[in-house]
């Protein structure tokens, strides 16, 4: 699977202080992958008394909130849907060959015999049992159908051998323990999503080079994955935390195909996607240390269908409406006008020590005349100055279609 970032528009800028000052040039920087995650802007603690991490009064409703939300289907349970979404689309006969796959994997058999003798009945099958499986790390995404004297046995292509499966497998729990050791239990359901966000993008660099780079051996241990790895490492990790997530595919507005994925957080679906909130995706080098594009963190279906569209050949992919957990919105850095706190915010971002603040404008007004303002008017120095900030240099990023400018402290 080919990713390509087509939809985000970077544009980076050095202002110098003072008026009709020449463009300066961008000093290129590099970032060392951390073996832990965590820098660049504050990072929460459930702890904090914010909405964001301050406990649920009703956290028991929620759960049964959660429950009713989820697709309707044959009868099974929250916990069966979290691995298995795409397995309760299926009909009974399919669901039983399913069943009978996912039962010769646990036994780490990359084939097994099956009662479906067409290939065109047996693929929705094996790709469902693909995309709601992410453990199945030496699997890749396709395989064989064999019928001899009324007998089908269907085998899967493997990227590794029989022998090298329990060693990679102890490195993979190893890595995932890595980071569920770092999530205080008691974290929310999006703490842990954007932990799980945080620590891929720190983590991970997009490589499709690799043999395991669709997999979570790629994304977790190797640290080098395709979009397809990012994803399905996604997916593994926030099911180890109990947390709704699924695989989604689809087409960049380029044709290429491109996977990422579908959240619960408290009973509303959001659409997540590590791999462009990675900069190492665009295959520059970080604007700044820590710098992750938050904007594909619990975005809405309208959001994310400005950069692609999504298969639901397999599965129907619930509309996401919701903005209780937009990232912008909780984090105080959505504004309605320009200036409004502007100024406020990127002071005490900048006395945090965070490097970058990323902004996003409630509608194209505000955006654009936070846009022209801040850099064409630069009006940047004086937002900063007010709050007693002088700097010789102020970078900057703007997304149109987020409509989001994050300003880079560099």
């Amino acid at each position: 699977m080919r990713c390509k970032r087509i939809f985000a528009v970077l544009l980076s800028a050095a202002l110098l202080a003072g008026c009709g000052g020449e463009l300066g040039h961008i000093a290129e920087e590099t970032y060392r992958r951390a073996e832990s995650f965590g820098v660049g802007l504050r990072d929460f603690l459930p702890e904090e008394s914010s909405a964001e991490s301050s406990p649920d009064p009703s956290s028991e409703g929620a759960e049964s909130s959660a429950e009713e939300s989820l697709p309707e289907s044959s009868g099974p349970s929250v916990e069966e849907l979290r691995a298995a979404y795409y397995r309760s689309y299926l009909t009974a006969e399919q669901q039983k060959e399913y069943d009978a796959l996912l039962d010769a994997l646990g036994d780490r058999e990359s084939s097994a015999r099956v009662g479906i003798s067409s290939l065109e009945s047996i693929t929705p099958v094996v790709r469902a049992l693909y995309y709601d499986h992410p453990e199945f790390f030496w699997l890749e995404n396709g395989g064989t159908l064999t019928t001899v004297g009324g007998r089908s046995e269907y085998a899967f292509r493997t990227s590794a051998e029989p022998s090298e499966l329990d060693g990679m497998q102890a490195e993979i729990d190893a890595a995932s323990e890595f980071f569920l050791s770092q999530v205080p239990p008691e974290s929310t359901e999006c703490q842990k999503v954007r932990l799980v966000f945080e620590f891929l993008v720190d983590t991970v660099d997009y490589d499709s080079s690799g043999p395991h780079s669709g997999s979570i051996y790629g994304a977790l241990v190797e640290r080098k994955a395709r979009c397809e790895g990012y994803a399905r490492a996604a997916q593994y990790l926030l099911g180890e935390l109990g947390v709704f997530c699924t695989y989604i595919t689809g087409t960049t507005l380029d044709g290429d195909s491109h996977g990422w994925n579908l959240v619960s957080i408290g009973g509303e679906y959001y659409h997540m996607d590590p791999t462009w909130g990675d900069p190492s995706f665009s295959g520059g080098s970080d604007p700044v240390p820590g710098y992750r594009n938050y904007a594909y963190l619990c975005a809405t279906t309208d959001e994310i269908l400005l950069s692609r569209t999504i298969d639901e050949t397999y599965a129907p992919v619930p509309s996401c409406t919701a903005q209780t957990h937009n990232y912008f919105a909780e984090n105080g850095l959505l504004l309605s006008s320009y200036p409004g706190e502007a100024a406020k915010i990127l002071a005490s971002y900048y006395r945090s020590g965070a490097r970058f603040v990323p902004l996003r404008f409630a509608d194209e007004t505000a955006y654009r005349h936070a846009l022209d303002s801040l850099f064409s008017g630069q009006e940047i120095y004086t937002l900063l100055a007010e709050e007693g900030i002088t700097l010789d240099t102020v970078r900057y990023l703007s997304d149109d279609g987020f409509r989001t400018i994050t300003i880079l402290f560099s």
